[in-house]
């Protein structure tokens, strides 16, 4: 029976713990039974990963670069001439670079501005019709 594995990587603190891996698997509620070894999630904390990785250890690897904010901190990852990773940047930049990225990029920017254009003005209106109250 094939196995269902989820895998969220989130980028905020989800847990009262110092790991950023986290994994569970169903179990009844009153009984603590295991519903089936056959599912699993699993949760990637991206404030909880060092600052400091290791090239032998892929799994950090690719969570810093999911954690990158920064050129300069993409070039640390790429420093470690790790060829998955180089790889894995080379395609980062030749998407980021395309036409078709560039357009999402811009229509995803416009977006954010009219969601916040439209909540300003409904407060506007909402301060409006308190004051004539």
């Amino acid at each position: 029976m094939p196995q269902v594995i989820h895998i969220s990587i989130v980028n905020f603190p989800m847990f009262d713990c110092k790991g950023y891996h986290s994994e569970f698997r169903p179990l009844e509620v009153t009984r603590h039974t295991l519903l089936t070894d056959k599912m699993i999630m699993k949760y990637y904390e991206l404030p909880k990963v060092p600052e400091a990785v290791s090239a032998d250890n892929e799994l950090e690897l690719w969570l810093a670069l999911f954690k990158a904010n920064t050129a300069e901190e993409m070039e640390r990852i790429k420093a470690m001439d790790v060829p998955v990773m180089k790889e894995a940047i080379a395609a980062y930049h030749a998407t980021a670079a395309s036409k078709e990225f560039l357009e999402l990029e811009r229509l995803r920017s416009k977006a954010a501005h009219d969601e916040a254009q439209a909540i300003y003005n409904a407060e506007k209106l909402r301060e409006q019709l308190a004051e004539r109250k």
